[in-house]
């Protein structure tokens, strides 16, 4: 259903692209019958239906936003520069930015590559794991940019991450953030539920996705000057529109990737936690939830 929406709201790029994962170097394992990879603290699948859902994360957002980007860039990226995505995934914004900016260099970086078939020039894949550091020397490029690694990044890890962010960054350039946290409006009990339970899953993990309205503390403890934030709110449901109905597949796709550790960790069913799951999209419509989503960009 997923993959068919999407193909319904980009039968273009439906039919010029498709997410095929790379074999992956890391361990995997398989779990729920999704993909999974291990020696990681990542909680999502690494599959196509994950990857499905992480462009479908990244059309909320720069629909919600209206551009895709936050820091005030856009000038300095028309004259050409280095670009760093870190946590990629499926490359969809790493490579649109290419696509705008020809002459920038714009690299992604993941635990493993996805392969576009239409990738710009412009546009290559360094495989790598922040966790472990950056592969690049000090001030390389003229904007970094990371996003939605809530559930890849343990909580004590953050200061470190942002400040290997800093490093790779050159003076005057810009570090993005972009994360989704535990906040928000009018949610019902279906929704307060499953996040509860996602966040009892994450910290075995050392994971807290409640800090996340954090990220301009860790930008200003790296040594940014100017530091520019906002708190996004995500209609959640069909009420909303288009954006909406793009955001709650988001989220149903997205609590149904936790299906194996929130079922293990929390001792559920897998009938009910997808009963509880099932329910979400109408009680969302009739709650008009809204979900907090965190931006914040420091300059060096």
């Amino acid at each position: 259903m997923f993959t068919r929406l999407w193909k319904w709201l980009h039968p273009v790029q439906a039919e010029q692209e498709q997410a095929e994962p790379a074999p992956a170097l890391s361990p995997e394992r398989q779990s729920d019958r999704r993909r999974r990879l291990t020696g990681v603290p990542y909680l999502l699948p690494k599959d196509l239906d994950e990857i499905n859902r992480l462009d479908f994360q990244h059309y909320v957002l720069r629909l919600a936003l209206g551009r895709l980007t936050f820091a005030p860039i856009e000038e300095q990226l028309r004259h050409g520069g280095q670009v760093l995505d870190v946590g990629c995934g499926s490359g969809r914004w790493a490579i649109e930015i290419a696509r705008l900016y020809p002459l920038t260099q714009v690299t992604g970086l993941d635990l493993e590559q996805v392969k576009a078939t239409t990738s710009p020039p412009n546009y290559r894949f360094v495989q790598g794991n922040i966790l472990e550091g950056l592969p690049f020397a000090d001030s390389t490029f003229l904007y970094t940019h990371q996003r939605f690694l809530v559930a890849a990044l343990p909580l004590e890890r953050w200061p470190w991450v942002v400040q290997e962010l800093y490093r790779v960054t050159a003076p005057g350039g810009w570090i993005e953030l972009i994360e989704l946290g535990a906040e928000t409006r009018n949610a019902g009990p279906g929704l307060q539920q499953l996040i509860a339970w996602g966040r009892q899953a994450a910290a075995m993990r050392g994971i807290d996705g409640t800090q996340m309205n954090r990220l301009s503390q860790w930008l200003q403890q790296a040594g940014c000057r100017q530091i520019l934030s906002h708190t996004l709110w995500l209609p959640v449901g069909a009420w909303a529109g288009r954006l909406g109905l793009l955001f709650i597949r988001d989220l149903v796709a997205g609590f149904s990737g936790l299906e194996a550790p929130v079922t293990s960790i929390c001792g559920l069913s897998p009938e009910h936690f997808r009963q509880t799951i099932a329910a979400l999209e109408q009680e969302c419509d009739q709650h008009r939830t809204q979900y907090a989503c965190y931006l914040a960009a420091g300059q060096r």
